[in-house]
């Protein structure tokens, strides 16, 4: 399994995670919250633990971004759970959905704006003097799939190089647009 798919499947196991904290929350209104605290419990040592061993190998050198974004998302939604533990859930349940998917969404996009990026590494997989092929890894805060993608090139690369590609905005997401460079690994 390459980096690329690490990386992403780091991301999205994180993801379900959250989402079934998250959800541990509705149970509220038919279980018994000793039961939802131990499984919530359960649920918050198995994030952790990914967030540490595997999540860490796949960032690499953005792990710190990674770890607080994520926390950060783990804290959100632990305020949701507990907030429904203390209170009464069929009074307070719309506006917690409502506020919990603000709190998200308000969280992602600034992590965009302070901590996005317009530049990633990736590898050559063909080069000529104008055009090269490169191929680029998952980027939570880049905005930017993995895959192989067409930019400019400034000069000829070697194939299996490591370079650094600039993004250009295109309407809500970011797309690889030119090589500026050598990668400094």
């Amino acid at each position: 399994m390459g980096v690329l798919v690490k990386t992403e499947t780091a991301v999205i196991s994180l993801g379900v995670l959250l989402v079934l904290m998250a959800a541990l929350s509705a149970l509220r209104i038919v279980a018994n919250s000793s039961l939802l605290i131990t499984a919530d419990l359960l649920l918050a040592a198995v994030f952790f633990s990914v967030l540490h061993w595997p999540a860490r190998q796949s960032f690499k050198r953005d792990y710190k971004r990674y770890l607080l974004f994520f926390s950060l998302w783990f804290v959100i939604v632990q305020l949701a759970f507990f907030s429904v533990l203390l209170f009464n859930p069929l009074e307070i349940g719309p506006w917690l959905f409502v506020g919990l998917v603000v709190a998200l969404v308000a969280l992602s996009a600034s992590f965009r704006l302070v901590l996005g990026k317009n530049i990633v590494e990736g590898k050559v997989i063909l080069s000529d003097s104008e055009n090269a092929a490169v191929e680029l890894g998952f980027d939570l805060f880049a905005g930017l799939n993995s895959g192989k993608y067409v930019v400019q090139a400034n000069k000829k690369y070697k194939n299996g190089e490591l370079v650094r590609v600039a993004l250009k905005r295109k309407f809500f997401r970011k797309v690889p647009a030119r090589i500026i460079g050598k990668s400094k690994k």
